[in-house]
């Protein structure tokens, strides 16, 4: 911490330390024969090259009578950019050595006038040297250099600079060029001192015996330890501070050169001061069942283990074999049969167990000893643990029937009961014969359950409480490999590419290049009225948005539910592809010929014109639509 700057009318106690609150005022020794008017007294020349001295003018100065004057000689110095004949150099030093410190400002000044008719190969500059305590020279400040025509007034010469590290005193000198032909004329050195800090460590304790107010006015500082100043009641002694200085070490350094790293573990390897231990990254407990069917409560990892659910210690997933705090449920004896748990997930804070025939709810907690069995119902199971997904407040899972949800399977206690599922039962049968569900995903922004079998994927989207939620099939144009969210959005890992979705979404632009989505809308067979009799459809009503097209499936024995491509073959039955507009005016029927005992309508929108190829409007929308149709029985 800094210490505290001086403030006037302030109480300070025996003891207080302050710094001042601006410069001190330094005294700067006082120049010596700074104009010349003891003719050369006080100055000291040094011949840089040549041996011509200076010397005494009095027709010509700047103040008083007097300016010091040097003609120079042929030689060696010469002026920047000067092509004439070089001259010689002079340094004509003042003899005061001023005590300087560290950081202080100074400032210099000088007149200096260029005699013609050679005022081209003349120059005059005022320097400040820095020295150190043995006053040898370790580093210089120059004015600004006088050069140049100028009718042989005097000019001004003049700097401003801090003193480098390591100075303890300040000279002042002159700097000349000339080479005799003609000269410089110098005079009136001057030199100041704006204000400095005090030397570095040096502070003021307060040393009066008691509690004392300080002045109104800032007292003119010591800067010699030991001194004293009197301010206001306070009497303040400049001391030098003591200060504990703290430099980290590294207790460990990496060599210059990255090791050849063992591949076993419990492998060594030395580097630098560092020595590497090569350690495993599984989980090594013997009672870890390093299953793939998981789940975290509690501050606990739950993993199946043939029928029964083991669980490791509450926070620390390394450890499964600690007392009281590892353990396992023992699932198998709440069962009838022998199947091993196949699914771990969670129901409203509670850890659902299911086998191929058994679901079991336990209640689970940080200490074992409270975990307990809720309920247990034979006839609902599931054998897919990446299918199971935790929606809302309940919790989806797929079994061989289609998918299901514990709120009505477990109220109903089976699973041919009218739940989230039961409208795609067909579709995800048709699909699970061919590829076993993949994995699953809740999507909250867009409140939607996910279950990925390879590219395609069942989408259920929730809608308003107390309303039923819909069902869609997204085909992708890979297989979705992993989901994950970050934020608000869902990525899809395919191989080792990451997509995210956009809902509002024209075209996939995960291909090489975008292509348009394409939507395509189905019915179940409906029987529209008595089952078995034939009903003559003559058209239909579409309300919505987009291009489409329509037909007609009657062929109930192929329901197959495969997207059928736009052109080529059709399904059996079909009443073929009709493109239309969709038109959301009212009463404008759409002709669709077809009579069959069931008929299911396929709406295909259109990415593509099916006939050009072109691409279509791709935003489309489908509110409602009416079936005009005649039952053929007789008497009717």
């Amino acid at each position: 911490m800094s210490t505290p700057v001086w403030q006037a009318g302030t109480v300070y106690l025996p003891g207080a330390l302050v710094q001042p609150s601006r410069l001190l005022p330094v005294t700067l020794a006082a120049l010596a024969n700074p104009s010349f008017e003891s003719d050369l007294t006080g100055w000291t020349a040094q011949a840089l090259d040549g041996t011509a001295l200076p010397s005494i003018r009095t027709d010509r100065a700047f103040t008083g009578g007097k300016a010091a004057w040097y003609a120079g000689q042929i030689g060696t110095c010469k002026p920047n950019g000067f092509a004439g004949m070089a001259g010689t150099c002079l340094l004509h030093w003042n003899n005061t050595v001023a005590p300087f410190e560290q950081g202080w400002s100074l400032s210099a000044s000088g007149a200096i006038a260029l005699d013609a008719p050679s005022y081209h190969a003349s120059t005059g500059q005022v320097r400040v040297y820095w020295l150190d305590a043995a006053q040898a020279v370790i580093g210089f400040a120059g004015g600004n250099s006088i050069e140049g025509a100028d009718g042989g007034a005097f000019r001004t010469s003049s700097l401003t600079a801090a003193a480098p590290a390591g100075t303890k005193y300040a000279r002042a000198a002159f700097y000349v060029t000339a080479n005799g032909n003609g000269g410089v004329l110098y005079d009136s050195l001057s030199w100041s001192v704006a204000g400095a800090r005090p030397p570095a460590g040096l502070i003021y304790k307060a040393v009066q015996p008691a509690a004392a107010t300080s002045g109104t006015s800032e007292p003119v500082w010591p800067l010699v330890p030991g001194q004293q100043v009197n301010d206001g009641g306070v009497i303040w002694e400049a001391v030098q501070a003591s200060r504990v200085v703290w430099k980290a070490s590294p207790l460990y350094v990496s060599g210059a050169a990255e090791p050849s790293w063992p591949v076993v573990a419990g492998g060594t390897v030395a580097d630098g001061t560092i020595k590497w231990v090569a350690i495993s990254r599984r989980v090594e407990d013997p009672k870890c069942p390093n299953s793939k069917v998981v789940a975290i409560a509690s501050g606990k990892v739950f993993a199946g283990d043939r029928d029964i659910v083991r669980f490791c210690a509450t926070a620390n997933p390394l450890d499964w074999s600690s007392a009281s705090d590892a353990g396992y449920l023992p699932t198998g004896l709440q069962q009838n049969g022998a199947n091993d748990v196949a699914v771990l997930n969670l129901y409203r804070g509670n850890l659902v167990v299911m086998n191929a025939s058994t679901f079991q709810m336990w209640q689970v907690d940080p200490d074992p000893a409270s975990m307990t069995l809720l309920d247990t119902i034979e006839g609902i199971g599931s054998l897919y643990q990446r299918a199971a997904q935790a929606v809302g407040n309940d919790l989806f899972f797929a079994t061989p029937q289609g998918i299901r949800s514990v709120g009505i399977a477990a109220s109903s206690t089976n699973l041919q009961a009218g739940d989230v599922g039961m409208p795609v039962d067909p579709l995800y049968r048709e699909t699970a014969q061919l590829v076993p569900p993949r994995r699953s995903t809740y999507y909250p922004a867009m409140g939607q359950y996910w279950l990925a079998f390879d590219r395609d994927v069942l989408v259920y989207s929730m809608a308003q409480p107390g309303q039923p939620g819909a069902w869609s099939r997204y085909r992708l144009p890979w297989p979705a490999d992993e989901f994950a969210l970050l934020g608000g959005t869902l990525y899809l890992r395919h191989g080792d590419t990451v997509a995210a979705f956009d809902p509002w979404a024209d075209t996939d632009n995960s291909l090489p290049s975008s292509f348009p989505i394409e939507g395509e809308v189905r019915w179940n067979f409906l029987d529209f009225g008595m089952p078995g009799t034939t009903k003559r459809i003559t058209g239909v009503d579409l309300a919505g948005t987009g291009d489409v097209s329509i037909d007609a499936l009657t062929d109930q024995a192929n329901p197959s539910f495969q997207p059928v491509p736009p052109t080529g073959p059709q399904p059996p039955g079909s009443s073929g592809l009709t493109r239309v507009t969709v038109d959301s005016v009212p009463g404008l029927m759409i002709p669709i010929p077809v009579a069959a005992p069931s008929i299911a309508f396929r709406l295909r929108f259109n990415a593509l014109d099916p006939v050009s190829g072109a691409q279509a409007s791709m935003r489309w929308s489908l509110n409602a639509m009416n079936v005009y149709l005649q039952d053929c029985r007789r008497g009717t």
